[in-house]
């Protein structure tokens, strides 16, 4: 559900606007005990597969997902995007702070509102 729910909100919020993107994932076993030496087991990847790890330190890997399967939002952009659309369709944010819980049905409205939850 979440992931076909993103690629949704990318194609009606302008996925640009909110860095959507798909990715592949890989899963890597490192030894830090190498770290700053050359090591003589079989190297899984290439260097630039994965950027994030120093790949003479690296013992194996599995690819655990796809762009089939894994994407990727900025959640910021994804909110203020959200905000700005609802705000088109008429939404209003309304700031405020829970002070306490009130169990019934109606709702008051005065200086300390109370909304329903």
């Amino acid at each position: 559900l979440g992931f076909n729910l993103h690629e949704n909100l990318s194609k009606e919020l302008d996925s640009k606007m909110i860095d959507y993107r798909r990715l592949t994932c890989r899963t890597a076993a490192v030894d830090g005990a190498l770290s700053g030496r050359k090591h003589n087991s079989r190297k899984v990847l290439p260097s630039s597969t994965m950027e994030w790890v120093d790949n003479d330190i690296v013992i194996g890997s599995v690819q655990t997902g796809s762009e089939k399967d894994i994407a990727q939002v900025h959640p910021k952009k994804l909110c203020e995007q959200m905000w700005k659309y609802s705000a088109s369709k008429g939404i209003k944010l309304k700031i405020g702070k829970v002070v306490r819980a009130i169990l019934k049905e109606e709702v008051q409205e005065d200086e300390n509102e109370e909304i329903e939850a």
